[in-house]
Parts: C-alpha cells; sequence; structure tokens
C-alpha cells in the first residue's frame, strides 16, 4: 500500500472483496498494511477515473463514496482510507511503515 494510491480502481475490487468475506464469515476483519514510504520509484495511483462511472456505483455505492472522498482529498493517504471507507470503519486496521523501495517478485 501506498498512500498515493489511496481510492485507485485496485482499492475498489480490494475492499468489495473484503466486504464479501466479512459478509461470508461474520464478526470484524482484522487489516494489516504494508505500507511502502518510498512512492518515487513509478507513476501509478491514477487510475480513479472508474470514479465516475455509473456500472461502479451500481455495484456499491457506498464503497464508491468513500472511495471518493479519499481519491479526490488532498493528500490522499491510507489514514484516510481507513476512515472514510465502510468495511474498514468496522474493522480494526494496523499499519507498519516499510522503509526502502518495495520488493519486486520476478
Amino acid at each position: 500500500m501506498q498512500d498515493r494510491y489511496a481510492g485507485d480502481i485496485g482499492d475498489f475490487g480490494k475492499f468489495a472483496l473484503l466486504k464479501g468475506l466479512q459478509k461470508a464469515i461474520g464478526g470484524t476483519l482484522g487489516v494489516v498494511w504494508y505500507r511502502v514510504v518510498d512512492e518515487q520509484h513509478n507513476n501509478d495511483g491514477k487510475y480513479v477515473g472508474y470514479l465516475d462511472q455509473n456500472k461502479f456505483k451500481s455495484l456499491d455505492d457506498a464503497l464508491l463514496g468513500g472511495l471518493t472522498k479519499v481519491a479526490k482529498g488532498r493528500p490522499r493517504s491510507i489514514a484516510a482510507l481507513e476512515s472514510a471507507v465502510p468495511i474498514l470503519s468496522a474493522s480494526r486496521c494496523f499499519s507498519t511503515d516499510v522503509p526502502g523501495p518495495p520488493v519486486r517478485f520476478v
């Protein structure tokens, strides 16, 4: 996870999946963030055009509303996700910064 990615298209899929899991098992989810501090290694995190597409609203309006608030807010942040996204605000989140560039798997 990186702050500059907060609210992008990947988060929609990730949190929709978590919401489905939480509904299936009941109870409270625990979310552990692997937060990378070095955010300058590529140009990702810009995929937020989905926020204005009605098909996403019809899938999960509450999730889309929370992600819109995060993605259009400045600065974007993981902390904002934890308070604005319904599935996360009802979960326990744990985060630790991981220094250095992200690990790349080949």
